[in-house]
């Protein structure tokens, strides 16, 4: 859900959940009280820890894969020379890509 008229080009935190469509356990499972990433949850990790060599305007904050849906704290800093700063959207559906 999104703040209607909020702009999500702003700099600041923002803090995303997302889920695998229909809800599927794709990630991982819990073992022992435990995530096990599968390898598509491994995939997604590494899709976030790569984030800011295609968005070099972010900073990444925590992250969590669970078995159907990922949490993460990500930062939007400020705009380059040009005046371009990374849109939130663009982002999210770069990870969702994968989801």
């Amino acid at each position: 859900m999104r703040l209607q008229g909020y702009d999500y080009t702003q700099t600041g935190a923002y803090f995303l959940t997302t889920c695998v469509q229909h809800r599927e356990c794709l990630l991982g499972s819990i073992v022992d009280g435990v995530v096990v990433l599968s390898t598509g949850g491994q995939i997604v990790q590494q899709v976030w820890d790569d984030l800011p060599v295609r968005f070099p305007g972010i900073e990444l904050d925590a992250f969590v894969v669970m078995p159907n849906h990922v949490h993460a704290i990500l930062v939007l800093g400020g705009s380059d020379e040009a005046g371009n700063g990374p849109v939130l959207g663009t982002v999210v559906r770069a990870l969702e890509s994968l989801l």
